[in-house]
């Protein structure tokens, strides 16, 4: 029987695109993580093997970016659930005056480019004509310093996360709660169970999955956060905002070092690898290799 290739051709051009724009660039910097390359000078790559990587994990210096980077994630990730389930489960009240624009306006944030929201951040920020260091004057709070201090700097990043992200929590804690079987919330009250009962016994267990889909997404985005540090702090004061993707940027595209760049790029990629799976699998125990229950 004549074989059909029609479809592996229509699937060609795809595959050309995929492997020139991901799978070629990724091949290509596995390989520069292996050299020595300082893209400034005309001489070619020198292969040193895992020296490059031994280097970023030995690295005092890259140890502090990566503690930054834990801090950003643990505040900026926490506040990001919480108000975003308080707002999912707002914004799902059936009491709610013109609910379609509420959710409309609360996803505005979500919806712009991260370095526009970066940029009008950096502005609100600013020490002499900020919108938010005027309110704090209003108060008796003067020179706060919100990007300037190092012991702020890093809230202050995190507030502007918080800000465009929390509504993405909020919008898939409303999609599942207007997923929840009806029949289950109608036995409950049935049953006498009272709306906090019925919150923390019903409606929390069967949100499970909707929460951790939010959180691994949110997980996995927060560790790549670049355009606020680098257009608000550029990693200062100092280096108290020194994000291990900040350090990613100098090394590759300010101080020319194309091999430990590429490195570093892989180290991080581990790092959310396996911290996304150790994540999955603690949210989804009962989940089977293959992806079916218990």
């Amino acid at each position: 029987m004549k074989s059909n290739l029609t479809p592996y051709f229509l699937l060609l051009p795809a595959l050309v695109v995929l492997f020139v724009i991901v799978i070629y660039p990724f091949l290509y910097s596995l390989y520069t993580s292996f050299h020595y390359w300082y893209l400034a000078s005309p001489k070619p790559p020198v292969f040193v093997g895992l020296k490059n990587y031994i280097d970023i994990l030995t690295s005092n210096e890259m140890r502090f970016s990566f503690f930054i980077t834990v801090r950003f994630f643990i505040i900026s990730i926490a506040m990001q659930m919480l108000i975003g389930l308080g707002l999912g489960f707002f914004l799902n009240n059936k009491y709610l005056l013109w609910p379609k624009f509420f959710r409309s306006l609360f996803i505005i944030p979500m919806m712009i480019a991260p370095a526009v929201v970066a940029t009008v951040w950096r502005m609100m920020y600013h020490p002499s004509y900020g919108v938010l260091t005027y309110l704090a004057s209003i108060f008796g709070i003067n020179d706060i310093g919100w990007v300037q201090k190092p012991g702020i700097a890093l809230y202050s990043i995190s507030l502007v996360e918080i800000w465009q992200w929390s509504p993405f929590i909020a919008l898939i804690t409303l999609a599942g709660l207007q997923t929840l079987p009806i029949s289950i919330l109608e036995a409950a009250r049935v049953d006498g169970a009272t709306t906090a009962q019925i919150f923390w016994n019903v409606k929390l267990p069967l949100m499970r999955p909707f929460i951790a889909l939010a959180f691994i997404m949110r997980f996995i985005f927060s560790f790549r956060v670049f355009e606020s540090f680098r257009i608000i702090t550029k990693g200062g004061p100092g280096t108290a905002t020194d994000v291990l993707m900040h350090k990613l940027y100098l090394k590759g595209f300010q101080y020319m070092m194309i091999g430990e760049a590429s490195a570093l790029a892989f180290l991080i990629l581990a790092v959310i690898t396996i911290l996304a799976m150790a994540s999955f699998t603690w949210l989804f125990p009962s989940l089977k290799p293959g992806g079916k229950l218990k």
